[in-house]
């Protein structure tokens, strides 16, 4: 049985965002998928992607997360926080910046996981601050 989900309004993007965006789902695809097992070996990539780069500000961070969001229904609902979360971080390594890369927990039962993606020390483009939500065990 499937939960219906309601998805964020659709916003225009550019047709180079929108490219820009495919290549960066695809790869956090190809990453999930190769680390699928290694989750290690995800994170040392991910430390490794972001050496020699400047902090991503809030807007470009805004812009990858409404691309992505626009050219991927699993990466705008509410399910897909993982690969969205990787394809932001990989869409600003590709302008030489990084977004820091959080994952969390639940301290209460059930357990859960949430990744998001934070610019100046914030959450951008979740509904709720999920530091309130979860507790950061890895942050990149």
């Amino acid at each position: 049985m499937s939960i219906p989900i309601a998805l964020p309004p659709a916003v225009p993007v550019s047709m180079a965002d929108r490219w820009r965006a495919r290549a960066a789902v695809l790869a956090a695809r190809g990453l999930l998928t190769a680390t699928h097992r290694r989750p290690t070996l995800r994170h040392s990539l991910l430390r490794l992607l972001r050496r020699r780069t400047r902090p991503a500000g809030m807007d470009e961070v805004r812009r990858a997360h409404r691309a992505i969001s626009a050219v991927s229904l699993h990466c705008a609902s509410g399910h897909g926080c993982l690969p969205r979360s990787l394809a932001i971080v990989l869409w600003c390594r590709t302008t030489g910046q990084h977004a820091t890369w959080v994952l969390g927990t639940t301290v209460d039962p059930p357990a859960a996981l949430h990744a998001w993606v934070e610019a100046a020390g914030a959450p951008v483009a979740e509904p709720v601050d999920p530091r309130l939500l979860y507790q950061p065990i890895l942050t990149i």
